[in-house]
């Protein structure tokens, strides 16, 4: 899977996620969406029934659903848009932003667009509802090319086109395609972290090949035949409580996408 068929959308107003049912429709050969909130939007404004089973609780924090066998990925980041967006590591085909922009005092237009230009790839769309003077002129100067979006003029919505180099017109029909790159990677031994780490990148587009010394998977781990898993738990709701929760919130709906406990492995819910 080449890098150029990976299209990543970054969406700070979510909505009942209608946006998002309609780049799912189009077919991208592997869509990675990014929802970024102060927090999880409300399941009962999802209308995909299957999306709506999946939905996660309302808490902080990054929550991921994979949807499509693989082919749609779905990351909810609740929390504050000054805090989240550093945190973030991808190369974005298209913005939908939001009129509510950061706190200036915790984020200034200036350092926003810097943060969504380090984001953006070379031709990435980008849509503002609504911006202030001071946030267009940060965005122009971090590479953008903006105009008032034709489809909604009486709304004051910003169109712009992330252009490194240069600082031509924006033309009405603007493209967002990713440079066609090839990533691969070598994975040494196929026990937990490696296997993990194997069905993470095939999944984000990667060609993978996994050297394993024995004929099956964790055959050099603890030798128990039966494990535990459940969260860790903690009165202050600590970074390691919160670390834990998600990746085991992520592993059950992993799981029911599978087929869930008894089907996905051998073993019992409790």
């Amino acid at each position: 899977m080449s890098l150029g068929q990976l299209h990543v959308i970054l969406d700070t107003a979510f909505g009942d996620g209608a946006r998002f049912a309609a780049a799912r429709a189009r077919g991208h050969a592997q869509l990675h969406y990014l929802v970024l909130a102060p927090h999880v939007p409300d399941a009962t404004l999802i209308n995909d029934a299957q999306l709506r089973q999946r939905w996660p609780l309302d808490l902080p924090g990054f929550h991921r659903i994979v949807l499509d066998d693989g082919r749609v990925t779905l990351d909810i980041l609740a929390g504050e848009l000054h805090a989240l967006l550093p945190q973030i590591v991808a190369r974005v085909n298209v913005f939908h932003l939001g009129a509510s922009a950061p706190d200036p005092e915790q984020m200034s237009p200036t350092q926003y667009a810097r943060t969504l230009a380090r984001l953006a790839l070379p031709g990435a769309v980008l849509h503002v509802q609504a911006p202030d003077e001071a946030l267009v002129w940060a965005l122009t100067a971090a590479g953008f090319a903006c105009r008032i979006a034709q489809d909604d003029p009486g709304a004051g919505a910003i169109i712009g086109q992330y252009l490194p180099r240069t600082r031509s017109p924006l033309p009405d029909d603007v493209p967002a395609a990713a440079p066609a790159l090839t990533r691969r990677a070598v994975v040494i031994g196929a026990g937990l972290a490696g296997s993990a780490l194997c069905e993470r990148l095939c999944t984000s587009g990667w060609q993978v090949t996994l050297i394993e010394r024995h004929p099956q998977p964790a055959q050099e781990a603890s030798g128990n035949l039966a494990g535990i898993f459940m969260p860790l738990l903690s009165k202050d709701d600590n970074i390691p409580t919160r670390l834990t929760r998600a990746a085991y919130l992520f592993a059950l709906r992993t799981w029911q996408r599978l087929g869930g406990v008894g089907a996905a492995f051998t073993g019992a819910s409790c």
